[in-house]
């Protein structure tokens, strides 16, 4: 792969980032305008009705708790200029009613956007193994002529930078509970020599921690990676086979190859 292919390769990452990112922003990031707080005091459990997205539930958790400081503020302003013995004793009273509240707006909201950050876009680093059958490291010409390879590297290790989208299964009630997700996603992997040395991209499949609040994850892609560099034999050198009239040393090429991955990740 020439340095132009390369460029376009990380671009062509970044712009299906920033498409799906935007989407995930427009899905989950929604303000909450245009609200009436007349029906604040309804219970709380009905910003967790299941008819609701995950997405749609972080929104409304987000006017809930936005109408019960509104409310609030409007029953303990006339209590403030009240007279009378008991005036100070019911302003505590409602001072109490409405912190109590806004904890339990606050503990739902942090969860129900903590649900929808994790099946949102999101970022994490990860371990995978890829598989390839042809990378050859060394081999040389055996006494009778024909090619040996002596190393062979048909597992690769590698650290990959992913990113993924969890939102587009969220139409199932398994998805929708924020606690489990699958969807694509897209990874790269780096050298010392390359910004990008690899591209991944396939399937993944993420839980979420189960701590309330938390948005991190464990993840488990299956896809394939684009190396850019693997090391074969060139052509007309196959293993086993002899070589050419007159040649008298194994003859290497490197180009760009498909392998299939697994990979672990890590959401944060």
């Amino acid at each position: 792969m020439n340095r132009g292919s390369e460029w376009a390769l990380g671009l062509c990452v970044l712009g299906v980032t920033a498409l799906l990112s935007s989407n995930a922003a427009a899905a989950s990031g929604s303000s909450a305008k245009n609200f009436s707080c007349d029906a604040v005091g309804k219970p709380l459990t009905e910003s967790q009705r299941p008819d609701w997205d995950v997405f749609e539930r972080a929104r409304r958790s987000r006017t809930h708790l936005a109408c019960v400081d509104e409310n609030t503020a409007k029953e303990l302003e006339p209590l403030r200029s009240r007279g009378g013995a008991n005036a100070e004793l019911e302003l505590r009273i409602a001072e109490l009613k409405g912190q109590s509240n806004r904890l339990l707006a606050f503990e739902a909201k942090k969860d129900d956007e903590a649900k929808a950050t994790f099946m949102g876009m999101a970022f994490g680093v990860g371990m995978g193994f890829s598989q390839a059958k042809d990378r050859v490291e060394s081999a040389a010409i055996a006494a009778d002529g024909t090619v040996r390879v002596l190393t062979r590297e048909k597992q690769s290790p590698r650290v990959i930078l992913e990113a993924h989208y969890y939102g587009a299964c969220r139409k199932l009630q398994t998805c929708n509970d924020g606690t489990f997700g699958f969807g694509p996603f897209f990874g790269i992997a780096t050298s010392s020599d390359s910004a990008i040395d690899a591209f991944a991209l396939g399937i993944m499949f993420g839980v979420k921690d189960a701590s309330a609040g938390s948005n991190g994850g464990f993840s488990l892609g299956i896809g394939a990676v684009l190396d850019r560099k693997v090391k074969t034999l060139a052509r007309g050198f196959e293993e086993g086979a002899k070589v050419p009239a007159g040649v008298v040393d194994v003859v290497y090429q490197t180009k760009s190859k498909w392998s299939p991955l697994l990979m672990f990740t890590r959401t944060f």
